[in-house]
């Protein structure tokens, strides 16, 4: 009657937008997957340790991508830059079913130098992300990377020390070291619980 109808006419109109191709069983799947990151997961990665949690939703719909939902944050850990520890104070990664997936990332970071601290921020879409350093208390760039290399005020350094400082502040300017931060986060998703409906 009506429903073989319409599953015929649903049937022509995938044969129409596929041509003449046999559609694959990825291709006509349809499933819900929800992704729980326990609280006290592990990202490792090359000496780093964070500890996260959040939850996902993989969402797919027949002849359509899978689409990411949800959301990961970081309840501490440490993570290593320009040799040296970092205190995660807080992340997150939220994905919102974007084709390609492009999640908006928000991590702070930050160690003590006697009686100065001096962190990183990362924030923004993965495609386009922005980083600045911080301190306290406030200090210009410079100051804050030459206590990130070298735990000393840019008064107290060499002239070697302080090519050296200039060649991180370029590395610095085009994010090719802060992106480490994030890629710790993001390349690795501990599952430990999967239902599907």
């Amino acid at each position: 009657g009506r429903r073989s109808r319409r599953l015929a006419g649903e049937a022509a109109a995938e044969k129409k937008r596929l041509g003449n191709a046999t559609p694959s069983s990825e291709q006509t799947m349809r499933a819900t997957i929800d992704i729980d990151v326990r609280p006290g997961a592990k990202i490792k990665e090359r000496g780093d340790d964070i500890v996260a949690e959040g939850q996902f939703r993989l969402r797919k719909k027949r002849l359509s991508p899978t689409l990411l939902q949800g959301n990961l944050q970081t309840t501490g850990g440490t993570y290593t830059f320009l040799g040296r520890t970092f205190d995660v104070t807080s992340g997150s990664a939220t994905f919102e079913e974007q084709i390609p997936p492009d999640p908006e990332i928000q991590v702070s970071a930050s160690r003590n130098v006697g009686d100065v601290t001096v962190g990183i921020e990362l924030t923004g879409q993965w495609s386009d992300r922005h980083s600045r350093l911080t301190s306290v208390p406030a200090m210009d760039e410079n100051q804050i990377l030459s206590y990130l290399v070298f735990d000393k005020p840019i008064g107290e350094i060499g002239d070697r020390d302080d090519q050296r400082l200039n060649a991180v502040a370029a590395q610095l300017a085009s994010n090719l070291a802060l992106s480490e931060i994030t890629k710790a986060i993001s390349d690795q998703l501990p599952i430990d619980e999967i239902s599907i409906d």
